[in-house]
């Protein structure tokens, strides 16, 4: 085609000299060691040439940090030598993310025309030219052959453009040779199902490339209008994406929010809208994602695959729990009849294709299903209130709060107000080890009763995740249709770092003295009390009810905690248990009522005493509580990491293991090392299962390492230190090759599979390892010993 065409202004010279800026200061901040700001630099090689290409990555939270300001804010960029080759879009956000995405801030900022464009749904491919008309294709922020990627995605899509281009008999060389004397990125969206399915369909005519973008290659943002973009993309074979143009904000708006109702546009389903406008005289983007049926289709992908990977008493539903149900019932028998179907679903293959089954067999499309559920949620709350339907329900009341919270309080009060339907199974009744014993009574009291509270302080996931685990394993009686979950939250209102949390719980405890199965503190001290809460409450992990396992429960009661919070939260839930369990028609009592009930359950006295055991049970092990590993984004982009999570096997807390009592076995040296340990401790009273310790480390995280069945990340620890920073490095550690185990990929696969893989990869470079370099530092970490 003849560039002059299209009206494309070249790059100017001054615009070059600010680019070798920009890349002398990346170097820079390459080689920071700034907690904020810093750049991630990966060099490779340019497919089919010996030209080396860097690769430039910001941590995804600077990029909308205040605090800090980057020197460009493209998402995406490369660069050979002193030149911008591939530049991304600068960091855009849906319409109410962030404050200066607000609908107010948009509204008095930006200026028209706006031009709405169809947000494909596939992987983002930057494509470039050199000046000997070699073709330059990345993905998000990779380039060319690698070793560490079970998916390349920059090679998937160069192999798709050159198919498009001798499709078109175009030669290669002249795409390149555009780009690159016109200096600007083409910027596309590669969607076939046949590399890898998302959530909307690209199959067959509609796989491909979608041209969305040309930008220049410069250290500011600008981009090419979409029209230049429509006339490029047909000159060499693109497809093209639909757009229109909208004078005014409002009536943008108004557009989208109609358009939202039914998630379709020109009769097809799509995730949403690109918006370009001008925002103090430069090109602006921000985004406005439809929430159906998008998050429907996202929804029953993931409950598929928890199905698959766990089983269907381990599936935990969302938004659309009636439609998930059905379709869950519908796919099934399909993998009972083909198992094939299973292994490729498990592989990102064949997702579409179900659903489109499923959607066939209802005859319906998803925005019709959706108002069908809507309206199916709607009769049977009617029938509820009627009181047409099966039996009554069973309602298991779980309690998630640290001590002195009140749970007991409150639980024995709504107990005495309605002794008939509501029994408390308290964990300090049940003797040790606790394990499925508390959960096996609760059964036993729901063969009487309609609702049953299992007062325990729940205050880990890992406590939660077994609970459901436990009923689902013991019960034989209650169909599961029919057993309801009800999360009672009594930190609903506050943190757990809130200096009043700590005030009120702490007060409550030293006041009632002995007149607890456990925490005795006339007997013990109150030094003994306040140790064993501040352990609880440094473990606690507050609920989030759109994650698993708190995702499961089929309501959240929030509930707070102040110094008459006890009365309060009875009265909290008796009303909300009265809107939820309409089935057993609870009456509201009244003041007097809860008032009596209240003022006896705070003359209970504990029959059962339990204490908690001593130091002189063997530590299990010694380890590095490393706290901040949500903040490594890298472990976002690998493929592997995303199946863990999917699978609910990521670890839910991360720790360097210093020794393991398990290692000693026969073996001498490391049971030195575990009795250095153990000397750290002497002395010291064991309160709590998890016991920080005055002790602080100093560790580096290396690399990211994985197969098919493991993933850990190679650690270094460079000291260890006391109160009084005096060092502690003659302690030694038990590993050879210290490690954080992120988890592996089902329960037959043991956590120390992380030793051997990194045994293989120093001993034997094991190709079928992977590895992501991080060389991120912690300081001060906190040392603990776990009995």
């Amino acid at each position: 085609m003849n560039i002059l065409d299209l009206q494309i202004e070249r790059v100017s010279q001054d615009e070059s000299e600010k680019s070798k800026q920009l890349v002398s200061e990346l170097e820079e901040l390459s080689r920071s060691t700034a907690k904020r700001g810093i750049v991630k630099k990966y060099t490779n090689i340019i497919d089919g040439t010996d030209v080396q290409i860097s690769s430039w990555r910001f941590n995804e939270w600077d990029y909308s940090s205040k605090k800090v300001k980057l020197p460009i804010y493209a998402r995406g960029l490369f660069t050979v030598g002193d030149r911008i080759v591939c530049r991304g879009y600068d960091k855009f956000y849906n319409v109410d993310e962030l404050g200066s995405v607000s609908r107010k801030a948009l509204q008095e900022t930006t200026t028209g025309p706006y031009t709405l464009t169809v947000k494909a749904n596939g992987c983002i491919v930057f494509i470039s030219g050199l000046e000997d008309g070699t073709l330059v294709v990345c993905s998000k922020h990779s380039t060319g052959y690698r070793d560490d990627l079970t998916r390349n995605h920059a090679l998937a899509a160069q192999a798709s453009l050159k198919r498009q281009l001798e499709k078109n008999d175009i030669d290669s060389t002249e795409l390149a040779t555009t780009l690159h004397q016109l200096g600007i990125t083409a910027v596309a969206e590669y969607c076939d199902d046949s590399f890898e399915e998302h959530i909307l369909e690209y199959t067959q005519e509609k796989a491909g490339l979608y041209l969305h973008g040309l930008n220049y290659n410069t250290r500011s943002f600008k981009t090419c209008s979409m029209d230049v973009v429509t006339r490029f993309a047909r000159a060499f074979g693109f497809k093209t994406i639909d757009y229109f143009e909208v004078p005014t904000f409002e009536e943008t708006m108004k557009i989208l929010e109609k358009t939202n109702e039914s998630g379709l546009h020109n009769g097809e389903e799509i995730e949403g809208f690109v918006v370009r406008c001008q925002k103090d005289s430069s090109d602006f983007f921000f985004k406005y994602k439809f929430e159906e049926p998008y998050l429907l289709y996202r929804e029953l992908r993931e409950v598929t695959k928890q199905y698959l990977n766990k089983g269907l008493d381990n599936v935990s539903f969302k938004k659309h729990k009636l439609i998930c149900m059905d379709y869950l019932k519908f796919v099934i028998p399909l993998f009972d009849a083909d198992p094939s179907l299973k292994e490729n679903y498990l592989k990102d293959k064949g997702i579409v294709k179900l659903r489109k089954l499923y959607m066939e067999n209802k005859q319906k499309s998803g925005s019709e299903i959706i108002k069908e559920e809507q309206s199916m949620e709607k009769l049977e709350e009617e029938l509820k209130c009627a009181g047409y339907g099966q039996d009554t329900c069973k309602y298991v009341l779980v309690t998630v709060a640290t001590i002195g919270c009140g749970k007991t309080t409150t639980s024995m009060t709504l107990a005495n107000l309605f002794p008939d339907l509501i029994g408390v199974v308290q964990s300090d009744d049940i003797p040790s080890p606790i394990k499925n014993k508390q959960v096996a009574k609760c059964l036993e009291v729901l063969v009487e009763k309609p609702i049953v509270i299992l007062d325990r302080n729940n205050h880990k996931l890992i406590e939660r995740q077994q609970t459901f685990e436990y009923f689902a394993d013991l019960n034989k009686l209650i169909p599961t249709s029919k057993l309801k979950f009800i999360c009672l939250n009594f930190l609903g209102n506050m943190s757990k770092t809130d200096p009043e949390l700590w005030e009120i719980t702490r007060a409550r405890v030293l006041e009632r003295g002995d007149n607890h199965q456990s925490i005795k503190v006339e007997r013990d001290g109150a030094f003994k009390a306040e140790m064993i809460m501040k352990g609880f409450l440094g473990r606690f992990q507050p609920v989030e009810e759109d994650k698993f396992p708190d995702s499961r429960f089929d309501h959240i009661i929030d509930l707070k905690v102040d110094k008459n919070s006890s009365l309060e939260n009875a009265k909290v839930i008796a009303r909300r248990l009265a809107e939820i369990a309409t089935d057993l028609n609870l009456q509201y009592p009244s003041d007097e009522q809860f008032l009596e009930a209240y003022q006896k359950a705070l003359e209970f006295k504990p029959v059962v005493t339990k204490n908690f055991k001593t130091k002189k049970e063997k530590p299990q092990y010694f380890g590095i509580q490393v706290n901040d590993i949500d903040k490594l984004t890298q472990i976002q982009e690998i493929d592997f990491f995303e199946e863990l999570q999917k699978a609910n096997r990521v670890k839910k807390e991360f720790h360097i293991t210093l020794i393991h009592v398990g290692s000693t076995k026969k073996n001498p040296p490391m049971k030195t090392i575990y009795q250095h340990y153990c000397e750290l401790i002497k002395g010291m009273e064991k309160v709590n299962d998890h016991m920080e310790l005055p002790y602080k480390a100093d560790a580096r995280l290396v690399r990211i390492c994985w197969n098919s069945r493991v993933m850990c990340i190679e650690a270094e620890v460079k000291r260890i230190y006391g109160e009084e920073g005096e060092r502690l490095d003659s302690l030694g550690i038990g590993n050879k090759y210290p490690h954080i185990t992120v988890g592996t990929i089902s329960e037959k696969v043991q956590s120390v599979e992380s030793n051997k893989l990194l045994s293989d990869l120093h001993d034997f470079g094991d190709e079928n390892i992977n590895t992501l370099d991080l060389n991120i530092e912690f300081n001060q970490l906190p040392v603990f010993v776990h009995y």
